[in-house]
């Protein structure tokens, strides 16, 4: 299996999976010796969900795909689209094995994506009755989002001797309740190093138990610092203050964790470098979240990265596509949708930023962020003056499951070519105009690029005319 997931919080559903061009094949073992039940749903409800149910019963399993109009018992599909491969019950779990074709043509299906799948899940302890079918879950069911057909991370290393770990954790931080927004600021220096290392995982995020809704996305900045006083001290909710202090104004984007983020593997011939000229002072910024502007919040969060002295092939860099999170970034209330186009043009990859080198970068993966309006983001590629296959997209994104994608093949970007990075956000629900900005009220369009080699290159975008926008919306005041 090239996948896996655990969907409960207490650890008794997991779930495995591969897939290739027309097949996916799901393995779960459930601790139950009842009913074991995955679906997925149009948004996360049982109403238009297409479900399987599996049972194994005197030694005979059972595979039924069904489908749910609404919150109750799932109907048992006139077609019946799921192969049962492998089934097996002991005294405390049930593991069945079973795969589909992606689509299936069934209108009682659901087509499986590469987009963010909401994934329903129950078990009952008891299999289904003969008469009545299966019985009500009882509460034991959830809901989860997954990247189903997004290419496996790349091959995890058994820790070595020569990887070395640093944790970067704020430190009790009392989290300020006079904004539901602060971006807190932090510095950590790694151990002093004597020469270039690379970093060639993160971990995601080490958040403080109990503070997973405060903490609502965490960005690691490097930076060049020579003085040899303690950094400890270096603490605020004001960056630029921290930033000033480091004498830190061109630092160097490494990495970003945001709500429901995996782990960063690094691709065996790639290594962020650290220690070298771009420094080892690592600058944290932690978005956290405080709606009802709590005034007993206190936080040590941070994320862990995994360093080593042998060096990979080559350098990676990560470069920020975006626009900016300004106010002159305006999405209107009431729309079904309403896109944010971000351009980083040929010119600014040639001249502007840092001319690229002659057979380009390669951008090994991508991690898309927009805020809770966002329902889809593509970073579209051209060539010549033609639109290649996008880099990365989402026509389904999830605040709520932000995660790292690692592409499959790898994608070059070569000089000449163009980014269009097309954000497209929902407002049907909001009476106001939303801006771009850090609150989580407010907008994001970005996607961050890994790629290899590393040169000089760590933003590209464009923005909005802000005063012509505001003419055309009618909008008088930016509020």
């Amino acid at each position: 299996f090239t996948h896996n997931a655990v969907l409960d919080a207490e650890g008794k559903f997991h779930l495995q999976w591969f897939f290739d061009k027309e097949r996916i094949t799901f393995e779960v073992t459930v601790e139950t010796r009842g009913y074991v039940a995955l679906g997925f749903s149009p948004n996360g409800g049982m109403a238009g969900s297409d479900i399987v149910i599996g049972w194994i019963e005197d030694g005979r399993a059972q595979l039924e795909d069904r489908y749910a109009h609404g919150e109750s018992q799932p109907v048992l599909d006139s077609r019946q689209d799921w192969a049962l491969h492998e089934s097996q019950e002991n005294g405390t779990h049930t593991t069945m094995r079973f795969s589909r074709e992606l689509q299936t043509c069934d209108p009682f299906d659901r087509d499986i994506k590469k987009v963010t799948t909401r994934v329903i899940w129950a078990y009952h302890p008891d299999d289904p009755d003969p008469q009545r079918g299966p019985l009500y879950h009882q509460g034991r069911r959830g809901t989860s989002s997954l990247n189903l057909l997004d290419p496996p991370a790349p091959a995890q290393w058994d820790s070595p001797d020569d990887v070395l770990v640093f944790d970067a954790l704020t430190q009790n931080v009392h989290v300020p309740s006079d904004s539901d927004t602060t971006y807190w600021c932090s510095t950590h220096r790694l151990p002093r190093l004597a020469r270039k290392h690379h970093i060639i995982k993160v971990m995601k995020a080490i958040i403080q138990p109990g503070n997973e809704r405060l903490v609502h996305h965490i960005v690691l900045w490097q930076c060049k610092y020579d003085g040899n006083e303690s950094l400890s001290d270096i603490s605020s909710p004001r960056c630029d203050t921290v930033r000033h202090a480091l004498r830190c104004y061109r630092a160097r984007f490494l990495v970003a964790w945001a709500v429901g983020g995996n782990d960063l593997y690094l691709p065996e011939i790639v290594g962020l470098p650290v220690g070298d000229d771009d420094g080892d002072v690592l600058l944290m910024s932690t978005h956290y979240d405080n709606p009802h502007l709590r005034d007993d919040l206190y936080d040590s969060s941070g994320i862990r990265v995994y360093y080593t002295p042998v060096l990979r092939e080559h350098d990676g860099g990560v470069l920020q596509v975006s626009a900016p999170a300004w106010p002159s970034m305006m999405i209107p209330p009431g729309a079904e949708r309403f896109n944010v186009l971000a351009h980083c043009s040929s010119s600014c990859l040639q001249e502007v930023c840092m001319a690229l080198p002659e057979d380009g970068v390669t951008i090994v993966a991508s991690f898309l962020h927009t805020h809770l309006a966002g329902r889809s983001i593509r970073e579209r590629h051209f060539r010549n003056g033609k639109e290649l296959r996008p880099i990365n997209s989402n026509d389904a994104y999830d605040f709520n499951y932000q995660q790292t994608t690692y592409l499959k093949p790898y994608v070059k970007l070569l000089p000449g070519d163009t980014l269009v990075l097309e954000c497209g956000y929902e407002t049907k629900n909001r009476q106001n105009m939303t801006y771009g900005g850090l609150g989580t009220h407010d907008e994001m369009c970005m996607d961050f690029l890994l790629y290899y080699p590393k040169i000089d290159l760590k933003h590209c975008g464009s923005e909005n005319n802000g005063p012509g926008l505001a003419a055309f919306f009618g909008v008088q005041n930016v509020t």
